[in-house]
């Protein structure tokens, strides 16, 4: 359902105008540029505790995104996967956080039109029919694939924006689903919940709640059908810890 589009073929304009530009990834963006070229590097990689997790980062020393560092981490039980995405930046610059979904955006918030703010050099042209969404906190989207749902639970992020829109798929004759978290500042901590399910069912996630301790830790809880779950994640995502209730 989350797809990295690889090139449907080298002769058409898109290759150049969206397939090799950032915002065609589920990834970030910086003041509204595609990445330069970088050499990232694997973090964590564990498969044998209660949970899975994968972690990356990447960074920048020249061009466009000097001085700014991007850490990401994964985890993920077997009813859902918890996305942390931090990015740094030496000052103020906008941080999108941008994710893609086939099929269509099916459960939002209010939506309001918004066509001129997804601009920039990076493949944002070829998205249409941009709206934002006005919910400030406890954002929750439904995408629907055929038979299959996703779920996606955002962390509260009060100075926030989130806009989506509809941008090429692979073939370029559909569409896919963009969604753009986007903040102002040096440092941003993206956090999400992704729960793949089968339409007309319920969700095994019920709801998830997030609150962030003085000591720089973003505790979330995942509420389920057998219990709740807590996570405790350092905000810097060098540590994680995971519990089930009565554990």
């Amino acid at each position: 359902m989350t797809v990295d589009l690889g090139t449907p073929g080298y002769g058409i304009a898109l290759n150049d105008t969206w397939y090799r530009q950032t915002a065609s990834h589920s990834t970030v963006l910086v003041d509204g540029r595609s990445q330069p070229a970088a050499i990232g590097r694997l973090t964590r990689f564990e498969v044998d505790a209660p949970y899975a997790v994968v972690g990356g980062a990447v960074e920048w020393d020249q061009g466009d995104y000097s001085g700014v560092r991007m850490r990401r981490l994964i985890l993920w039980r077997e009813w859902y996967f918890v996305d942390a995405l931090q990015v740094e930046c030496a000052q103020p610059r906008q941080i999108d956080w941008v994710y893609h979904n086939l099929g269509k955006l099916v459960v939002a918030p209010g939506l309001e039109a918004a066509p001129a703010e997804l601009v920039g050099e990076c493949g944002y042209a070829n998205v249409g029919d941009v709206r934002r969404i006005s919910a400030a906190d406890r954002l929750r989207l439904d995408w629907r694939v055929g038979s299959v749902g996703l779920r996606l639970y955002l962390a509260p992020m009060p100075d926030a924006e989130l806009l989506v829109g509809e941008a090429p798929a692979n073939p370029a004759s559909e569409k896919l689903s963009i969604a753009v978290r986007r903040r102002r500042a040096t440092h941003a901590t993206f956090l999400s919940v992704f729960v793949p399910y089968q339409w007309g069912e319920e969700p095994p996630v019920r709801g998830a709640r997030w609150s962030f301790a003085e000591d720089q830790v973003h505790h979330l809880t995942i509420d389920t059908a057998s219990g709740s779950e807590e996570w405790w994640v350092n905000d810097d995502l060098t540590s994680t810890r995971w519990s089930a209730a009565g554990s």
